[in-house]
């Protein structure tokens, strides 16, 4: 990616910052009551935890495993595999 000295950053719009109380350790009830998070993507976010808890745990000994044979040349991948896999992961939506 080239990055344009030149080019202008889009204008951001101003936050807000919350007031802080008169006094510390005190806090006035009518402002906790306005004040409020939300969270827009917790569905997606519920997704890949659910996804992430699918995994295998022995994902990183699956890992060892592989680069060890490919550092004795034993990992032999055809092209007919390479094609499946890639439509595999197309047909997925992940590409």
């Amino acid at each position: 990616m080239r990055i344009d000295p030149n080019a202008r950053t889009p204008d951001l719009p101003e936050s807000k910052a919350p007031s802080r109380p008169a006094s510390p350790g005190r806090v006035d009830a009518g402002k906790l009551a306005s004040d409020q998070t939300t969270l827009g993507n917790y569905a997606r976010i519920q997704e890949l935890s659910s996804q992430l808890q699918q995994m295998p745990e022995d994902r990183q000994s699956r890992v060892e495993a592989l680069a060890q044979a490919i550092r004795e040349g034993r990992y032999n991948v055809g092209p007919e595999q390479i094609a499946h896999a890639i439509l595999t992961t197309m047909a997925a939506g992940s590409l």
